[in-house]
């Protein structure tokens, strides 16, 4: 008889802590990001090939609709990774669960791994917010570490430089640079503007 015989372990109790726990940062990224639930261990999406949609044409009635080509998009099937770390419960520890001396000795020894449970969790948290970072901000994903390699390029145009250094407060002009990136946005986007643009405090 193990730790996970214990209530506070089995997977309905322990699975429902990890799933609901709200940490005590927020994730910007994540916040703004698309979520899509996978049941299977692969997925597929589509990826655009072209700027713009083709435009309609005018018919008359009872006139069927022109097809188009797929060539604008193709549609790719990736396997999904996973994102784990943890810890060893060792032998002393696990005698305080068993055998505890006393109620509050067990108690102190649950609070101890739901407590190093919280640092796992936001340690993969972490991790999801650094790729996407790197997807946002750098337009392609690279991770090369415990004999995993990454190396996922998104094709995003190249960011738009400021004409003048916006700390030159007498001649820089951050509204219109601002206006500039926004405009090179729609022209890679077929005319949509932006939903959200994240400036710095300093900024």
């Amino acid at each position: 008889m193990g730790i996970l015989s214990l209530d506070q372990f089995k997977q309905p109790v322990f699975l429902g802590y990890v799933e609901n726990r709200i940490l005590p940062k927020k994730y910007l990224l994540d916040a703004l990001s698309d979520h899509d639930k996978v049941y299977d261990l692969t997925f597929d999406y589509d990826v655009f090939t072209q700027t713009y949609a083709p435009s309609a044409s005018i018919t008359g009635w009872n006139a069927g609709a022109p097809l188009r080509d797929k060539q604008g998009f193709k549609t790719l099937t990736q396997e999904v990774a996973k994102i784990q770390h943890g810890v060893r419960i060792d032998e002393r520890e696990q005698l305080k669960f068993m055998n505890p001396r006393v109620q509050a000795e067990r108690e102190r020894a649950i609070q101890k791994v739901y407590d190093q449970t919280d640092r796992l969790i936001e340690g993969v948290k972490d991790t999801e917010e650094w790729l996407r970072a790197q997807a946002t901000y750098n337009g392609a994903i690279v991770y090369n570490s415990n004999n995993i390699q990454i190396n996922v390029s998104f094709g995003l145009t190249a960011a738009v430089a400021a004409a003048t250094a916006w700390t030159n407060r007498s001649t820089s002009n951050p509204l219109d640079d601002i206006r500039a990136a926004i405009q090179a946005y729609k022209n890679a986007n077929a005319g949509q503007a932006p939903v959200y643009i994240d400036l710095s405090s300093s900024v």
